[in-house]
């Protein structure tokens, strides 16, 4: 039924014997002795593949979904409890430096490889890891209701890791995720969904997008006769491959001072690639000068 064996871990000497500790049991319906845990002469604990690691329950195994509501997964290690404090885990670090060398961690890896500790590089839209949320819905434990996610982001390499992070959630009635943001790998900040306004939530304005273009946009301002104004093309989707739209709302955001007697008036899409800002004078004549800015577009449609 179950056995304990002490083995020579690795190659003795005189003075010099390092053990460790086999345990094995026998599986229902059968009488051949496998390997459940072992412990390691350098006091590492091992868990054998396919088995499990429960804390907190001698009979309880938890199965929740991949993620979908209906795929199952039985994680191999569970923490079960009835309260806060044996339903937690803590990862505490106690040292003087302040950096993050040595600060508690918490990491996830994931290789394109399909053998234990090979490195195979992983490919474009691969998930590098998640955590999800489940409830309870009175029937199992497979309905999620939000989820974040890493993904790589665009094609990786020998020191080139490009990632975004997804954030999903379900809506009401159902246990199907749904992206509703994300971060790429430049920063762009995508949103989806609907965002209330008022006491009522009756008035929505719907968020697809909000970006902003990552490096400056060098801008002509030209030279205006006070008092007019004029105003300045500027395509910003060939350098950040960004397409705004008419309806877009655009910020133009100067990068540094602009000339002598210009008063910057606003910005608007002029059309699906491209934005137009409008510069005024303000008590003088403008000398026309290169100035950096950077531009905030956001998707109202």
């Amino acid at each position: 039924a179950g056995a304990l064996r002490c083995e020579v871990d690795n190659t003795p000497g005189t003075g010099d014997m390092p053990g460790r500790l086999v345990f094995l049991t026998t599986a229902d319906g059968g009488e051949t002795l496998t390997e459940a845990l072992r412990i390691t002469s350098t006091q590492d604990v091992r868990v054998n593949d396919g088995g499990g690691l429960i804390v907190g329950s001698t009979s309880a195994q938890l199965t929740i979904s991949d993620g979908d509501g209906t795929t199952n997964l039985i994680p191999e290690v569970q923490v079960l409890g009835t309260t806060k404090a044996d339903a937690s885990l803590l990862i505490a670090g106690f040292n003087t430096t302040d950096d993050a060398t040595v600060a508690p961690a918490l990491n996830f890896l994931k290789s394109g490889h399909g053998t234990i500790g090979s490195n195979t590089v992983v490919a474009s839209g691969e998930i590098l890891g998640e955590i999800t949320f489940f409830g309870a819905d009175g029937t199992d434990f497979e309905s999620p209701a939000a989820r974040i996610q890493a993904v790589v982001d665009t094609t990786p390499g020998a020191g080139d890791m490009p990632g975004r992070l997804s954030f999903s959630v379900t809506a009401d009635g159902g246990e199907t995720l749904g992206e509703a943001m994300r971060i790429a790998n430049t920063k762009l900040v995508t949103m989806f969904g609907s965002f209330a306004q008022g006491a009522d939530a009756t008035d929505r304005v719907t968020v697809k997008g909000i970006y902003m273009t990552p490096a400056n946009v060098a801008v002509a301002v030209p030279s205006i006769t006070d008092p007019d104004i004029a105003r300045v093309q500027v395509d910003v989707s060939s350098a950040f491959s960004i397409q705004p739209a008419v309806g877009d709302a655009v910020i133009a955001i100067p990068q540094e001072a602009l000339p002598t007697n210009a008063r910057l008036q606003g910005a608007f899409v002029y059309q699906t690639d491209g934005v137009e800002i409008c510069f005024g004078s303000e008590g003088g004549n403008v000398t026309g000068a290169n100035k950096n800015f950077k531009f905030l577009i956001i998707d109202l449609t």
